[in-house]
């Protein structure tokens, strides 16, 4: 289970924690958020004596090596943002006494931002089995002590276990344990993994917490593990963490990606979590009420049998072997997917059977499939039809103009502002507000007329047999009145914007792939004038169709640029000022810069390819491209015991936009083990103001890990010191159109004096760029600017083969010289 989103900082006075769970949350500086009455009486130290202290030295916390798919260290580790359930830990309590815990840790976050960890914990008991006598002690013990072989198969059972289970001990093992030991044991620890309910020779029902530990040779290799189960019904732990109505729990589901639905005794659906309503297509206030059979309906898949009597008898069975069919889920739509399922029963601390729960997910075939493309025809959440029998229809249009010269309309429409609407107020909020734009879109369209969403927050409209004057209208009359529209969330009111791309069909259009894109750009360029604006498209406009034409053939050029690997990295050397040359530490520093290579192999600069890059949003695409072989490099010169110091790789707003970026960040980082300092990313100011949650989110991440980050073009922007507050920056980048004329401009100066005082103020360093003439780099040099950048030190130059040294300033002032 991996727990992403947290929790907020505002939340941690109302937790809800299992009894003996203690509990305490951490700032980034280890200091101390939170503390609960348990953690308390355990640790024997109050909140208020810890409040002004390091928690972590004083409390000597200490947490096991955390392991990434029990291979290698977690690259995340040091990240707030790094989520574990269940590992293992030691800490101190006030009298001085060690003791070991088994914890879980969630980051915290306040207004958006990434503010420290929550820990829930509990104290690991547990039992040394010895590896020749088990002795009185183990064998009169009240747990339920047994030794497993390395197949998982049991070797020794003590008193207790062989009375309460017989000759059926074998069983009441937890599969994820017999797994651990045949699939992960060099992983095993000595962590409490899992509790389950397990039936006795008598027929009554137990709760058993369970803790494993591996029994090793004089080599250190495992032999065989030892299992301490304690029986823990009467505290009624594991019913309580099912309980969806658990603030705590609920979070948990809420956040992991197997789909989970709940119900009471009766089979009456009391809870679904976001995956289940995406799966279902049932919202939780629609289900909630409703008997699961009307929810959930789900198919045997070789004989299409129902089997909803299966499941309401398997959730009330103990008996874990039944085979559970190959199944298919019919969704809300009518829609059929190919899922895996398991279903258990919640039972009461009596063993008495209180509800049942489901989890369940796509098969790897379906998910393949709706990776590659091959998607449902209808939308889950607004039931509109999905993009691909969406531009079935496009195509039947554009046959028929040229059959007929009838004419028709493309409406490609953009919802503003969805990314931070469900960042700031939460996904619920967000589809809520994308119901309101469809039935606002549904109230002007014409039966005859076709409605479909094309992506997140974007949707098509085929207007059949309209003029582009009256689709005009049409779509001007939704924009004015979804101006008018809001929604109230938290006493809040969200205001709701779109804009509109619009594109006439007729007997000229080509195919359907180049009109959705010249929709989308054209929506582009109404997103670009405010908000519910409406951009139409004329074929016979000669400009516009050039200039629609020219960005289709770039956009084809720079796609096979990605599949062919014809970018080329390029790098120019930024150049510390510093008073002596000696200074120890001095690492090199290049940005690294991009250049695309056309059909003739010309060099090609990114001013030539990048608007259309950014217009068709390829920038993550073209980022990834970039960090990947960046990496590489970086990869291969450290191989080559070749330090070539730190390189700043730019990125753009829409990667920042982009929920997979990071993880494709820190994947690259675990897979070339490439050391983080040697990274440096490089946002402009704008982008980082424009998506602030998502670039906050990113930069402490993977700061985190050593990464650092410098905001470029920083001053272009009317709030950049209030802003700059709250970035975690490490290099401010003054914008080039002030250091340029520096000399000449009073103003320019003043500015680039302003920002470097407020830069040092704040302890980040300064990079002044567009260093062209030798009389600008004296003025930076006289004002203390920290770096410098330009023509008068070097130009662009590929890095490949080699990465050359920084070149000199021809001129150095007295005492003061340019580091090379």
């Amino acid at each position: 289970m991996n727990i992403v989103k947290g929790v907020n900082k505002k939340q941690l006075d109302t937790l809800d924690t299992a009894p003996g769970e203690g509990a305490f949350a951490l700032d980034y500086k280890n200091r101390l958020l939170y503390l609960n009455d348990t953690a308390e009486k355990i640790l024997g130290w109050t909140l208020a004596e810890l409040a002004d202290e390091n928690f972590v030295q004083t409390t000597q916390f200490k947490m096991n090596s955390i392991a990434s798919l029990g291979t290698s260290r977690c690259a995340a580790l040091n990240s707030v943002s790094c989520s574990h359930l269940q590992m293992g830990a030691s800490i101190s309590k006030r009298s001085g006494e060690v003791i070991p815990i088994s914890y879980m840790s969630i980051p915290v976050f306040d207004d958006g931002r990434m503010y420290g960890k929550l820990f829930v914990f509990s104290e690991a008991t547990y039992c040394s089995v010895g590896k020749e006598d088990y002795g009185a002690l183990v064998e009169n013990s009240g747990s339920y002590v047994l030794r497993l072989d390395r197949n998982a198969q049991v070797q020794f059972a003590n008193e207790a276990a062989r009375a309460a289970f017989a000759d059926k001990i074998d069983q009441i093992i937890p599969t994820a344990i017999k797994f651990a030991i045949l699939d992960k044991a060099q992983s095993l620890g000595r962590t409490q993994h899992i509790s389950n309910r397990v039936k006795t020779k008598d027929g009554l029902i137990r709760t058993v917490a369970w803790t494993v530990a591996p029994i090793r040779d004089n080599q250190k290799n495992i032999v065989s593990v030892s299992c301490i189960g304690n029986d823990i019904t009467e505290q009624d732990t594991q019913v309580k963490s099912l309980q969806p109505d658990n603030i705590l729990a609920r979070k948990i589901l809420s956040n992991i990606s197997d789909a989970v639905i709940t119900m009471d005794s009766k089979g009456v659906v009391e809870y679904l979590n976001p995956a289940a309503e995406s799966l279902t297509g049932w919202q939780l206030a629609d289900a909630k009420g409703l008997l699961l059979a009307d929810v959930y309906h789900v198919l045997d898949k070789n004989n299409r049998k129902t089997l909803d009597n299966f499941i309401q008898r398997r959730a009330r069975d103990i008996d874990l072997e039944s085979e559970i069919p190959k199944s298919v889920l019919v969704n809300r739509d009518a829609a059929e997917v190919d899922i895996e399922q398991n279903i258990t029963a919640i039972r009461d601390n009596q063993g008495v059977i209180i509800g049942g729960a489901i989890i369940f997910k796509k098969t790897a075939a379906s998910a393949a499939l709706t990776e590659s493309g091959e998607s449902p025809d209808y939308d889950l959440l607004t039931r509109l039809i999905s993009r691909g029998k969406f531009e079935v229809q496009l195509s039947k249009a554009i046959a028929l103009s040229k059959k007929d010269r009838s004419q028709h309309a493309l409406c490609y429409v953009d919802v503003v502002n969805m990314r931070r609407i469900n960042e700031i107020h939460g996904k619920e909020v967000g589809d809520q507000i994308l119901k309101q734009v469809v039935l606002t879109l549904s109230d002007h369209v014409r039966e005859t007329d076709v409605l479909a969403r094309l992506g997140g927050d974007e949707f098509g409209v085929f207007l059949r047999k309209c003029s582009l004057d009256d689709a005009y209208e049409t779509v001007k009359t939704v924009c004015q009145h979804v101006s008018t529209l809001s929604y109230q969330h938290n006493h809040e009111k969200i205001d709701i914007a779109i804009n509109i791309g619009l594109v006439p069909i007729s007997s000229a259009s080509h195919d359907v792939a180049e009109l959705m894109r010249v929709a989308d750009s054209a929506c582009y360029v109404a997103k670009q004038k405010g908000k519910n604006r409406v951009q139409v498209y004329r074929p016979h406009d000669v400009t516009r169709q050039g200039t629609a034409r020219a960005d289709l053939q770039w956009l084809h050029k720079i796609r096979n640029a990605l599949e062919d690997n014809k970018f080329r990295l390029y790098c120019q050397s930024i150049v510390p000022l510093q008073q002596s040359s000696q200074t120890p530490g001095h690492v090199a520093h290049h940005e690294i810069l991009l250049r695309m290579l056309d059909d003739n192999d010309t060099v090609l600069r990114p001013a030539t390819f990048m608007p259309t890059a950014e217009n068709f949003n390829l920038m993550p695409s073209i980022d990834r491209w970039v960090v990947e072989h960046t990496f590489k490099l970086l990869q291969e010169r450290a191989q080559h015991n070749d330090n070539i110091g730190m390189l700043s790789i730019n990125l753009s707003a829409q990667s920042l936009d982009d929920d997979n970026f990071l993880g494709f960040v820190v994947d690259c980082l675990d897979k070339t083990k490439v050391s983080a300092d040697k990274i440096c990313f490089e946002i402009t100011e704008s982008a980082a103001i424009s998506n602030l949650i998502s670039a906050t989110r990113f930069m402490s991440i993977l700061r985190g890990m050593g990464c650092r980050f410098s905001l470029d073009d920083f001053g272009r922007g009317f709030s950049s010191y209030g802003y700059l507050k709250n970035l975690p920056v490490d290099y401010l980048k003054i914008d080039g159109s002030f250091v340029r004329d520096l000399v000449n401009d009073d103003i320019d100066h003043a500015m680039v004096s302003s920002i470097n005082q407020i830069g040092h103020t704040m302890g980040v360093q300064t990079i002044a760029e567009y260093v062209e003439t030798e009389e600008t780099l004296e003025q930076l040099i006289h004002l203390g600017v920290d770096h410098v950048q330009g023509y008068q030190l070097g130009k662009p130059h590929p890095i490949w083969p080699d990465i050359q040294k920084h070149k000199k300033p021809k001129h150095k002032p007295n005492k003061v010289q340019v580091v090379s």
